[in-house]
């Protein structure tokens, strides 16, 4: 059902009893048949062997089994034959080889292969000790003509070490067979199972190795990784130690601080809030010193200075109070028109050994600054508790402290 002019080239075994005996054996043993081939299917191979130099030819291979008689065309197997062998050794055989060619020579003139009167050339595949016997007895016609092909050349062509003692072809055709990848075998199914089976088992071999590689490839890719992070982490670790060293050195080169950071960040947040503010302090400060000259046993521990009135108990230890004050000054048309002024200070150690006349003290220092300041004063904390349920007295401890009291002085910007 295909094309009319497609040309096809049959292969069969046609005497498969003779093999029967032989494929019994390996089945026996189990062995792993891979193929069964015929020598003309190993033609191809052959011909890439011999190189030669004419588009057509006869091929004479002689082995024990008799005289093989290939004949090829444009590279390609054409036709092939076997003759009986003859019951001499192969340097006699040249008689036995004009014979065939010849009779070859005719079948192929007569299947119209062969141009009428066209001369063929013929291969004769020898050792080289038969080639002087065996050529020296052949003589090119207008028919057939008549070259030589040195086995043991040949053998070393398909890698063959063996050593070749005669013109037996057997040994090369077996290599052949080997070396075959391509021709289509003629081997029965069923005696090919155990073959399938070292197939399925290398397949699997050669699997895990090439598994067992890539996974150990990837595990030393791997572990080459992890050890290069582990050399950037100590040189990093290194590097973190060396800088922590070097800034340690240069805070240690710079001058010691005249007091702590948090008073630092108290006196610039003050600083701030006071160049902020709409009221100079200069006023109420220049009051509260004058007082203070009247009263020089009176220790000034801390002054804070407000915008307002201070009742929010801002100070400079609550900015978000003081927040507060600035935005809302900030939402009001009119400015700020107070001032405050929070006192901490203490009386000497003397002091706490008559309370009444510390207290006294304390209230005087106060009008004082009332008059100085024409503002509003008030005690906020006094040095002793002076309760009208309790007795006013003075222990050990009290003693021998400073009476601390605290005041505030509250001023408008109408103030004298």
């Amino acid at each position: 059902d295909g094309r009319r002019d497609e040309r096809i080239l049959f292969a069969a075994i046609t005497r498969p009893q003779m093999l029967e005996p032989w494929l019994q054996a390996l089945r026996t043993q189990e062995a792993a048949v891979s193929a069964i081939y015929t020598v003309p299917l190993l033609t191809q191979q052959l011909l890439s062997g011999m190189r030669p130099g004419s588009p057509r030819g006869l091929i004479l291979a002689l082995s024990s089994a008799g005289i093989r008689q290939i004949y090829f065309e444009e590279g390609k197997l054409r036709f092939s034959r076997l003759s009986p062998r003859p019951e001499t050794p192969f340097s006699h055989w040249a008689p036995d080889c004009l014979r065939e060619a010849q009779k070859t020579y005719q079948y192929l003139s007569a299947q119209r292969w062969l141009a009428r009167g066209s001369r063929l050339p013929v291969w004769i595949v020898l050792h080289e000790k038969d080639r002087a016997s065996v050529m020296g007895e052949l003589v090119s016609t207008d028919s057939l003509e008549f070259h030589t092909v040195d086995l043991l050349v040949l053998a070393q062509r398909f890698g063959m070490r063996e050593h070749l003692a005669s013109s037996d072809c057997r040994p090369l055709l077996m290599r052949m067979a080997l070396r075959e990848r391509r021709a289509p075998q003629l081997a029965p199914k069923i005696d090919r199972y155990f073959f399938r089976l070292w197939q399925a088992r290398t397949a699997i071999l050669t699997t895990g190795v090439l598994s067992f590689t890539l996974c150990t490839l990837v595990a030393i890719k791997y572990h080459l990784d992890a050890r290069n992070r582990q050399q950037e982490a100590a040189q990093t670790r290194l590097d973190t130690q060396f800088e922590t060293s070097r800034y340690q050195q240069l805070i240690a080169s710079l001058p010691a601080m005249p007091t702590s950071l948090d008073t630092l960040h108290d006196v610039v947040n003050g600083f701030e809030r006071t160049a902020q503010a709409r009221t100079d302090p200069q006023l109420a400060l220049e009051k509260l010193s004058h007082a203070l000259d009247r009263f020089p046993d009176i220790e000034v521990n801390r002054i804070d200075w407000f915008e307002g009135n201070g009742q929010d108990g801002a100070g400079s230890n609550a900015p978000t109070n003081v927040a507060s004050d600035a935005a809302r000054n900030a939402t009001t048309s009119q400015p700020a028109t107070k001032q405050t002024i929070q006192l901490d200070a203490q009386l000497p150690e003397a002091a706490a050994a008559d309370p009444r006349a510390a207290i006294a003290r304390i209230r005087d220092f106060a009008d004082e600054l009332r008059k100085q300041s024409g503002g509003e004063v008030s005690l906020i904390k006094q040095p002793f508790d002076i309760g009208s349920d309790k007795t006013l007295k003075s222990d050990t401890e009290t003693v021998r402290k400073h009476p601390e009291f605290q005041l505030r002085l509250t001023l408008s910007d109408t103030a004298p």
